[in-house]
C-alpha cells in the first residue's frame, strides 16, 4: 500500500510539474500565439507543430496549418441569383459545396503574407494574413477567366446544337457549368449575346432547353414476348430526333427493363438516329414488364466533367424517355417419346406423362402437335436385364431428355443411367424401374430443364 500511495504521489508532482512548465512556456509566447487576432480588413491564419528532427518538415505542417486557418476565415454565402439556390441543392451537397470551396481556397491561396514565426523548445508557430480586399480582387480576376472559358463552351454549344450535333452540344454546355465550379454561389451576372443574363443559371437552362428538345421514338409501343426466348433488336429499336425530327445521331442510350435486369443496356445512336437493344433471354416469370430508354446522361457528364455538384445538378434534370410495354407469355411445350422395356415398346409411356404431369403443374401449356410449341421435348428410354438371383430380377433403365427451340438448337440435355428395378420377372422389373424414372423426372429433372432454358 505505502508502495502504491508513494507511485501516485510522485505522478502528481510530476504533473504539477508538467502544469507549471506549460504555463511558464505559454507566458513567453507572443500574443498571436495566445489568443487569434482579429485585424480588420485581412483574414488572418494561425498554425503550429511540434518540433521533431525533421526541422523542414515541421515548418512545413506549421505554415499549412496556417494557411488552413485562414482559408477557414473566408465565409461561402449562396446568392439568389446563384446556381446553387436556383436549382434547390439539397442541404448536404451545399455543405459540401461549402467544404470544397474552403479547400479550394487552400490550395488556391494568393496574396498571402508572413507576419512573423515564433518557436519554443517544443512547438514551432506561424503567423500569416491575407488582404481583404486583395482577396476579392484575386477572386474577380479568376471568376472572370471561368465565365471566358464558360461563354466560349456556350457558343460552341450554340453551334452544334444548330447543326444537330446534340451530343457535342450538351458536352460543350456541362463543360462550361464546369468552368463555374468554383462559383456556383455567385450570381455570375454577365452579357451574352447582347444580352444580361446570371450565366451559371443561363447554362443550367440551356442544357435542360437541348435534353427537352431531344426525341425518342420507339419502333413498336407494345410487343409479345415469350419466356425463354429473347427479345430482338428489331423489337427494341428507337429513333432519336430533336423537336423538328431530325434525326440526332452520336447520342448515348441507356435502357432499363422493369421485369428483369439486362446485360447491354447501352447503345449509341447511329447518322441517322437509330438506336436498337436486345434481351439476350427471358427469364422472368414477370407476365409483363416496361423497357424504356432515355439519355445516357452520365455517358455525357463522362466527358464533360468530374465535378461532384455539378454531375448532380444535371443527373437531377428531367430527361425525355420512351416506354416499350412487353406483355410476357408462358412458351408451350410439345413433348414426344420412344419408350421401351427390353427392346419392346410400352403400351403407355410413363416417362412422357411424368414429364407432362411436371410441366401442367409449373403452370405451362403442352400442344398436342409440334405447331404452336415453343419448346420441342423428346425422350428416349429403355431397358435391359442386369441379374437373377434367387428368383428375384434386375433390370437397369437408361433415359435422355432433349429438349430444343424453334430453330432446333439443343436448350438442354441429359442422359440418366442405373435406375434399377427389381421384381420376380424381367419385364415386371422394367416397368419398376420406369416408376423409379418417371419419379425421377418429376423431382428433379423438371427443375433441371427449366434452370438451362430459363
Amino acid at each position: 500500500m505505502r508502495k502504491a500511495a508513494f507511485i501516485v504521489w510522485v505522478f502528481m508532482i510530476l504533473g504539477c510539474g508538467t502544469e507549471k512548465d506549460l504555463a511558464k512556456q505559454r507566458r513567453d509566447w507572443p500574443e498571436w500565439a495566445k489568443r487569434k487576432p482579429v485585424t480588420e480588413g485581412y483574414y488572418t491564419g494561425i498554425g503550429s507543430a511540434p518540433k521533431t528532427a525533421n526541422i523542414d518538415r515541421y515548418k512545413q505542417i506549421a505554415r499549412q496549418n496556417a494557411l488552413n486557418n485562414l482559408a477557414g476565415e473566408i465565409s461561402v454565402t449562396v446568392s439568389g441569383r446563384s446556381v446553387l439556390h436556383t436549382v434547390e441543392v439539397n442541404y448536404n451537397l451545399s455543405e459540401y459545396f461549402s467544404s470544397r470551396i474552403i479547400t479550394s481556397s487552400e490550395e488556391e491561396l494568393e496574396g498571402y503574407e508572413l507576419v512573423d514565426t515564433f518557436e519554443d523548445a517544443d512547438r514551432y508557430f506561424v503567423y500569416y494574413r491575407l488582404s481583404r480586399s486583395l482577396f476579392e480582387k484575386i477572386k474577380r480576376e479568376r471568376m472572370e477567366k471561368a465565365m471566358d472559358k464558360a461563354k466560349t463552351e456556350w457558343k460552341k454549344a450554340m453551334d452544334y446544337r444548330d447543326k444537330g450535333a446534340y451530343r457535342n452540344a450538351l458536352v460543350s454546355q456541362v463543360k462550361g457549368l464546369h468552368e463555374l465550379r468554383n462559383f456556383l454561389n455567385e450570381p455570375l451576372k454577365t452579357t451574352l449575346d447582347d444580352r444580361e443574363v446570371y450565366l451559371g443559371n443561363a447554362l443550367v437552362y440551356q442544357i435542360q432547353y437541348t435534353l427537352d428538345n431531344i426525341r425518342i421514338l420507339p419502333s413498336r409501343e407494345s410487343i409479345v414476348a415469350t419466356r425463354g426466348y429473347p427479345v430482338t433488336a428489331g423489337q427494341l429499336r428507337f429513333r432519336i430526333t430533336d423537336s423538328d425530327g431530325r434525326p440526332l445521331g452520336s447520342v448515348p442510350v441507356k435502357a432499363g427493363f422493369t421485369a428483369q435486369s439486362m446485360v447491354f443496356d447501352q447503345a449509341v445512336s447511329d447518322p441517322e438516329g437509330y438506336a436498337s437493344f436486345r434481351v439476350e433471354k427471358l427469364s422472368t416469370r414477370s407476365p409483363s414488364g416496361e423497357f424504356r430508354v432515355s439519355p445516357d446522361l452520365d455517358k455525357i457528364l463522362q466527358s464533360a466533367t468530374s465535378d461532384l455538384i455539378v454531375r448532380r445538378i444535371v443527373r437531377g434534370m428531367q430527361t425525355p424517355s420512351a416506354v416499350v410495354n412487353i406483355r410476357i407469355r408462358a412458351p408451350v411445350f410439345h413433348v414426344t417419346s420412344t419408350e421401351q422395356n427390353l427392346g419392346k415398346p410400352l403400351e403407355a409411356p410413363l416417362l412422357k406423362e411424368a414429364f407432362v404431369s411436371a410441366l401442367l403443374s409449373e403452370g405451362y401449356q403442352v400442344a398436342a402437335s409440334r405447331p404452336p410449341a415453343d419448346f420441342f421435348v423428346e425422350i428416349r428410354a429403355d431397358t435391359e436385364e442386369k441379374s437373377r438371383y434367387n428368383r428375384r430380377y434386375k433390370t437397369i433403365l437408361t433415359y435422355s431428355i432433349t429438349v430444343r427451340d424453334k430453330a432446333g438448337a439443343i436448350e438442354f440435355s441429359k442422359v440418366n443411367q442405373g435406375i434399377e428395378g427389381e421384381q420376380v420377372n424381367f419385364q415386371s422389373a422394367g416397368l419398376g424401374a420406369y416408376e423409379q424414372g418417371a419419379a425421377e423426372i418429376r423431382l428433379r429433372d423438371i427443375d433441371e430443364v427449366m434452370y438451362h432454358i430459363f
